[in-house]
């Protein structure tokens, strides 16, 4: 089987902030610099050796925790806002078909069926569920250095699963088809 593991090269293109509000118009949105997070003492079994791996999924789960905890869902008065779904979404995936949300069970959480490394594991490209379910999601950064320290490989797919699976929340597979 060929390798399927990209190999992380390129950094993100300075321009992404107007890209982002070009092309999606968000109603909020907030840019910061690139972390430097630190790589010392983390590798992966599924990309030995490439540091930028590590930091990409640093990086990742780190904005996913901070878009959830301090700017999509907090009010100016510090009262958490509770959407009936929350969407976690690539920029860069295109969608063949409409998500029918409206159609979703709020009491799982959805995500596409592709992680072929483990079952227990979730791809880490879409996600949706509510506003409470989704926070559990997002907050994987805060447990990810413990899960890895526990034994589990550097993959945000796993540290995802494992997140989910202490928490008892149940996944269900979304037909949905994207590039």
């Amino acid at each position: 089987r060929p390798n399927r593991n990209p190999k992380f090269t390129q950094k993100v293109l300075d321009n992404v902030p107007e890209l982002v509000n070009d092309i999606y118009k968000p109603l909020y949105a907030r840019f910061q610099k690139q972390i430097p997070f630190t790589t010392d003492g983390l590798d992966s079994v599924y990309q030995p050796g490439d540091k930028y791996f590590v930091f990409a999924i640093q990086s990742m789960l780190y904005s996913l925790n901070e878009a959830f905890a301090q700017y999509n869902f907090l009010t100016s008065t510090g009262l958490i806002k509770k959407y009936a779904y929350v969407c976690r979404c690539r920029f860069d995936l295109e969608f063949f078909a409409p998500v029918k949300f409206e159609d979703l069970d709020r009491h799982v959480i959805h995500i596409y069926d592709d992680c072929g490394h483990n079952p227990e594991w979730y791809n880490d490209h879409f996600a949706v569920s509510s506003s409470e379910i989704m926070g559990i999601y997002c907050s994987t950064w805060e447990n990810m250095y413990k899960y890895y320290k526990e034994g589990l490989p550097y993959l945000a797919e796993a540290f995802i699963g494992e997140q989910m699976k202490r928490a008892n929340i149940k996944k269900q597979h979304i037909p949905i088809k994207y590039k």
